[in-house]
């Protein structure tokens, strides 16, 4: 077994590029034993990986999907053609198009709100006042909900972020600690009702699917996708927008803020840049600076990747902040 002497847990709070040089010269599949799994460090070994997903490997966070979004058929969840026709679906209102549209007039509208708050103080902590307050409200808006209600949003943002860390140490919690991982679970279960019972009442007042929010649309639209469309699918999409508004898009924003402010006359260069020179900017940040690192599988039978062996059940991560074309 190629095994590391440290662990990928060892980066947290720290830059973690450094440990993935090191993980490239160990190998392309290797044991970290406080992750207890596989991390996948190659990008020939990452694609194999991640174009087996149906038939090789399946998320191990079943119980942690019903946690972050409120029910079992989030697109993250579904599979073959429920998956297909879900995730075609969400194209169309989250297409470029769509969202070149709201720049104008949804997105830069809260950027200058959320700017307002600040800049008579001249100076501003970037994550915090302008990262983390920005893409939430976003989706909010998209959804329908409360977005310029700052307890409903600054509440939910805190609701999720107990759920992301309880999920994250149930991951660490020992097997066989049943106690422990039940009470971990507990904690999650009730941030996640609490939320629930913040939104249920946006959910059901659009519940005729008249409207031009996400939500409505999720009603409208909905049976077309799944059988026995009900108010648990509804949920679940809606959650999972929430979540992709309060995490990472938000890591991205902020990443986007460190190159500039790091980067010497970067700055300066964007803001003479064009459209087409700022959409070269975004996608740079999502390549040296992707905001998903490790993207968690496991296998569902026993197999091998890139000449590693693995035993069904065993947890594989694919890391995906540093793919390198073997030389």
């Amino acid at each position: 077994m190629n095994k590391l002497d440290d662990s990928f847990l060892a980066t947290k709070d720290g830059d973690p590029y450094a440990f993935y040089e090191q993980l490239l010269a160990r190998g392309e599949v290797l044991w970290d034993a406080d992750l207890n799994g596989w991390l996948v460090t190659s990008y020939e070994a990452c694609k194999e990986a991640m174009r087996q997903d149906d038939v090789l490997y399946d998320s191990p966070h079943k119980e942690g999907r019903k946690l972050l979004f409120g029910g079992t058929r989030a697109v993250p969840a579904l599979k073959g053609a429920e998956h297909e026709r879900s995730h075609g679906w969400w194209l169309t209102p989250l297409s470029p198009k769509r969202v070149a549209e709201w720049r104008a007039t949804m997105i830069r509208p809260i950027v200058d709100a959320c700017i307002d708050r600040f800049i008579q103080n001249g100076k501003a902590e970037l994550a915090e006042e302008l990262s983390e307050r920005i893409p939430i409200r976003v989706i909010t808006r998209l959804m329908g909900l409360p977005w310029q209600d700052d307890d409903f949003v600054d509440t939910y943002r805190r609701l999720n972020h107990q759920i992301v860390n309880v999920l994250n140490h149930r991951t660490h919690v020992d097997k066989h600690d049943k106690a422990g991982a039940e009470r971990i679970m507990a904690e999650g279960a009730a941030a996640a009702k609490e939320i629930e019972e913040m939104i249920t009442p946006f959910i059901m007042a659009r519940k005729g699917g008249e409207g031009d929010d996400l939500i409505s649309k999720f009603w409208r639209d909905g049976p077309r996708l799944l059988d026995d469309w009900n108010l648990s699918d509804v949920m679940a999409n809606t959650r999972l927008m929430l979540q992709a508004g309060s995490d990472t898009t938000t890591y991205a924003t902020s990443n986007a803020a460190y190159l500039m402010l790091t980067r010497a006359g970067l700055m300066e260069q964007l803001k003479g840049a064009n459209e087409g020179q700022l959409s070269n900017f975004v996608e740079e940040v999502l390549r040296l600076h992707g905001p998903v690192h490790l993207r968690s599988r496991h296998a569902i039978a026993d197999t091998t990747l890139a000449g590693c062996p693995f035993a069904k059940g065993e947890t594989v991560m694919t890391n995906l902040a540093d793919l390198r074309v073997k030389e």
